[in-house]
């Protein structure tokens, strides 16, 4: 009866560790899955060069024009499509400015949406090439001052912890002399940026006013003025 029971119990404890390690082998296959799936938003195949080409020299000649209306006092405005801004992306940063972010982030992509901006870029997982990607809501709360919200992450389709993110976003923003201040909206962590510049040679204060996203498009406006103005 006892060596029964012994049986019994040894078989029920194999069955038993046999479906735990199924179990982990199904997940992690998931898991796997999830993350080096490609979201449907980031762009997989070969643009054509040549297009890709001109709207990069659109947007950099957009970004000189505004460089040398921050100079003047007045007032200036930004509009950039989704289209330029990939294509200087994909174009001009790995070209000339390869340095720019850390080399395990490659190919980042943007796409905006109505008050959204979702940023992506390929990354290692797993000793495979996976899709990271964050989305947030960006919105002027009064003028100089945009609010940061994440709303989601995740690398390919498998979620990401946000507060995480946040904090990682705030310290690389301090890091890089931006004054920004971690709050809670409506429930939610929020990151608060200063975007009113000085420059103390020119005696040139800029302001901005207006951050707007649409479907594709982004809109930015505000003024330069003199200092004691």
């Amino acid at each position: 009866m006892e060596n029964y029971v012994v049986k019994r119990l040894i078989w029920y404890g194999v069955l038993t560790l046999v479906g735990i390690l199924l179990l982990l082998l199904i997940g992690g296959a998931v898991i796997y899955h999830l993350a080096t799936r490609v979201p449907v938003f980031y762009p997989t195949g070969e643009a054509d060069p040549k297009i890709q080409a001109a709207l990069n020299d659109r947007f950099l000649q957009k970004a000189s024009a505004l460089t040398g209306d921050l100079q003047r006092e007045g007032r200036w405005d930004l509009r950039l499509t989704e289209d330029e801004v990939n294509a200087w992306l994909s174009v001009d940063l790995p070209k000339n400015h390869p340095d720019l972010l850390p080399s395990h982030f490659q190919e980042p992509r943007i796409r905006i949406g109505r008050e959204e901006l979702t940023v992506a870029c390929r990354t290692e997982w797993a000793g495979r090439s996976a899709v990271l990607w964050v989305r947030v809501r960006a919105q002027l709360t009064r003028p100089d001052v945009l609010e940061i919200r994440l709303r989601k992450a995740g690398i390919g389709l498998l979620p990401l912890s946000t507060a995480s993110l946040l904090h990682r976003l705030e310290e690389g923003l301090q890091r890089a002399g931006v004054d920004v201040r971690r709050e809670e909206r409506d429930g939610e962590p929020a990151l608060t940026i200063s975007l009113a510049a000085s420059d103390p040679e020119s005696r040139r204060r800029v302001h901005v006013d207006a951050v707007d996203l649409t479907d594709g498009h982004v809109f930015i406006s505000g003024t330069t003025e003199e200092h004691g103005r």
